[in-house]
C-alpha cells in the first residue's frame, strides 16, 4: 500500500524525526471528508517539520507533546476508513 512520510531534515543534526506516517490507497481519495482530513494531517506535519527545523532542540519535546494530543484525533480518523 503507498504511504506518505513527511520527515526533518536538518542539515546540522543527523537526526530525524517523522511528522507524519500513513498508508493510504487511491479508493480512500474517493471520500471528501477523508481527502479533507489528509489534507489537515499533512499541513500539521509540514508546518511542525518546518518549524522543527529552525528551533532549538527544546521545541522538539513541545512538538512531541503536541503530536501526542493530535494522535487520538488521527486514529479516529483512520479507524473509520481502515
Amino acid at each position: 500500500m503507498p504511504r506518505i512520510l513527511i520527515t526533518t531534515e536538518r542539515v546540522d543534526k543527523p537526526d530525524v524525526l517523522v511528522m507524519l506516517d500513513e498508508r493510504i490507497a487511491t479508493s480512500d481519495l474517493s471520500s471528501d471528508h477523508f481527502a479533507g482530513q489528509l489534507i489537515e494531517r499533512i499541513a500539521w506535519a509540514l508546518a511542525d517539520a518546518e518549524s522543527t527545523e529552525h528551533k532549538p532542540t527544546d521545541h522538539r519535546e513541545r512538538l512531541w507533546a503536541l503530536q501526542q494530543e493530535r494522535r487520538p484525533l488521527m486514529a479516529s480518523v483512520a479507524d473509520t476508513y481502515c
